[in-house]
């Protein structure tokens, strides 16, 4: 299916040339480049098809993990999504050398919460607090004691230093029991896009694109013929 929708193909088909072909020639043109676009019409309404299909299950399935949620004050959703969360896979469309569209995903750089913390507040702080007198040290505390005492009274600290650094699922925002349908609309949004990979070339995004791009340059091939027929049609 994806060679089929794949823009090189219209190569495939003779191109009109409305100063050497006659009549019947141009005819026959018309007619193979109508098929082929009847063809790419069919596999364009298809993938948009799937991709209804995976969106729509995806929000229907989002509005049952909001009816069964114990919190009603707070839905899943874009009104109370959580800024600091980062994407966890990259989505990139490219296009080949034969101008088809390529999709390309990718985990997203594992980034630590440190990496994350703003650095300009890091560097601004200083002068200010080099202004202040300093403070007058106690003779009865050693230095660096006060600091070695909060680190060992706060257990939250060892466990903020080892964090792993790769980026969190967004579902783990939700808490550990989150509604089944929660995950299956994190999982209907992924296969609109990326595909389901049973039996499926690419995604359906793709595959509305590709065919998109080739219909578009067959028709600048089929308005170019059927130009070449009404000369014909007019000189005779």
């Amino acid at each position: 299916m994806a060679s089929s929708i794949n823009p090189s193909n219209s190569n495939l088909t003779p191109k009109p040339d409305p100063l050497t072909d006659d009549l019947a020639t141009l005819h026959n043109t018309l007619d193979t480049l109508l098929t082929h676009y009847l063809t790419l019409l069919h596999h364009y309404q298809s993938a948009q098809q799937d991709l209804q299909k995976h969106l729509s299950s995806a929000f229907f399935s989002l509005a049952q993990a909001n009816f069964k949620s114990p919190n009603r004050s707070r839905r899943y959703g874009q009104d109370f999504y959580d800024d600091r969360m980062k994407a966890s896979r990259i989505c990139r469309f490219d296009e080949d050398g034969n101008g088809a569209v390529e999709l390309s995903i990718t985990n997203a750089e594992p980034t630590s919460p440190a990496t994350n913390s703003n650095p300009k507040t890091k560097t601004e702080e200083p002068p200010r607090q080099e202004r202040s007198p300093p403070a007058t040290p106690e003779p009865e505390t050693p230095l660096g004691a006060d600091e070695k005492t909060t680190r060992d009274e706060d257990p939250m600290h060892d466990v903020k230093d080892n964090l792993p650094n790769c980026p969190l699922d967004p579902l783990r925002w939700f808490g550990i029991l989150v509604p089944r349908e929660l995950r299956t609309a994190q999982s209907s949004f992924t296969s609109a896009l990326a595909g389901t990979g049973r039996g499926e070339t690419n995604s359906a995004v793709m595959r509305a694109a590709n065919a998109a791009r080739a219909m578009r340059e067959l028709e600048i091939e089929i308005r170019r013929c059927r130009k070449g027929i009404r000369k014909r049609e007019m000189a005779m």
